[in-house]
């Protein structure tokens, strides 16, 4: 196993065969998930966190995978910018859209998840008076692209804690959680 910092946000870990083997993997055991690769993720980000000297948590860092060669497998793992003072230190931002009906929704949701949904952490799905909100938190420095997605069917009102808050506060709550996953299956 190798482990290298591409930059200031990225580090590449290399497993190769023998190293998953060792652990009782395969490399489709590390799909995200499942409970048989959780130790090695864990001991991963024990050694990212001593390398970077931050303490890193499996909802902070957002991975990507890729099986090569012969049971081989590069993983690329994302980890949040270094926290100023004026930032609130989550990993993950809320965007807030708004959708005057259902099939303008319907629409971006299905965007949304064919194209980028394993860059949103969580969603959640409100009615505001004649008008649906979609509020995706989406990995930090990667929401342009669910931006420029939801932005094609409904208007992009903002980002941040305060106006997700509003939503939540002032709007009915259609679903609280795992809204993307949710309504992809029931309307897509």
């Amino acid at each position: 196993m190798t482990m290298e910092r591409v930059d200031n946000t990225t580090i590449k870990v290399s497993l190769s065969r023998s190293d998953l083997l060792a652990q009782g993997l395969e490399a489709n055991d590390l799909a995200l998930g499942r409970q048989k690769s959780a130790p090695l993720f864990c001991r991963l980000l024990g050694m990212m966190s001593a390398q970077t000297r931050r303490q890193l948590t499996a909802e902070q860092v957002f991975v990507e995978i890729f099986p090569h060669g012969d049971g081989d497998c590069l993983l690329y793992f994302h980890l949040p910018p270094a926290v100023e003072a004026h930032e609130t230190g989550k990993p993950f931002l809320p965007l807030v859209f708004s959708f005057s009906d259902i099939d303008k929704l319907s629409a971006a949701i299905g965007a949304v998840y064919r194209r980028c949904h394993h860059i949103v952490y969580q969603s959640a799905l409100y009615r505001l008076g004649n008008e649906y909100r979609f509020v995706p938190r989406v990995y930090r420095r990667l929401e342009r692209k669910v931006i420029r997605v939801c932005s094609e069917y409904g208007a992009y009102l903002g980002s941040g804690e305060i106006k997700a808050a509003v939503c939540a506060e002032h709007g009915d709550c259609l679903i609280e959680e795992n809204a993307l996953e949710t309504l992809y299956r029931c309307l897509g």
